[in-house]
């Protein structure tokens, strides 16, 4: 699910406070399309960022090692 979808806001003014603490989140790749889960506290806690989209630069894809024009979502409840 995209984060303007949930807050109401554009991708690039969704902050860590807009996004309730249950909403697991999840990155993107931007060279293969990977998807994985990430931990919220500890990537917000790395990249001392308030922004989501500043703090998807220290998210890294573990099947292709891309670090470039990843894109942080949330995850759809089961």
């Amino acid at each position: 699910m995209e984060l303007s979808a949930l807050t109401g806001k554009v991708y690039y003014e969704v902050r860590f406070e807009d996004i309730p603490s249950y909403v697991p989140l999840a990155a993107r790749c931007g060279c293969c399309g990977h998807e994985a889960p990430v931990d919220r506290e500890h990537l917000q806690k790395r990249s001392q960022e308030a922004y989501l989209r500043f703090a998807a630069r220290f998210v890294r894809c573990t099947k292709c090692s891309n670090i470039y024009h990843n894109r942080i979502f949330a995850l759809a409840a089961p």
